[in-house]
């Protein structure tokens, strides 16, 4: 089996705070004001495909779109769209989901 991917993502802030540093790591929110919170939205695609004894190999594609909101310094809720399509001959699998998330973090 021969297993290879890509995965790629990009985010945005959307009221233009800029991103906060520590040890290396970008941090959200800005530690010079923490209690600001911020909008962000982000974008992610992923790829895999195994090559197998199946002609054709199997494939799994996903794109995400997902929009944050960080208040103060331990939480999150993020909204997410996601829709992923599988295909292993002769099965072509399609899913779509929204999601909500409270994400608390420290």
């Amino acid at each position: 089996d021969d297993l290879r991917g890509c995965s790629s993502s990009v985010t945005w802030n959307l009221d233009g705070q800029p991103w906060g540093h520590a040890a290396g790591l970008a941090r959200t929110p800005d530690p010079r004001d923490p209690d600001r919170g911020r909008w962000q939205l982000g974008m992610r695609h992923a790829h895999l495909q195994q090559r197998d004894e199946e002609p054709g190999g199997t494939s799994r594609s996903e794109w995400a779109i997902a929009l944050n909101r960080d208040w103060g310094r331990h939480w999150k809720l993020v909204l997410q769209y996601q829709a992923a399509r599988e295909r292993a001959d002769p099965v072509d699998l399609r899913e779509r989901s929204i999601g909500m998330l409270l994400q608390l973090h420290w």
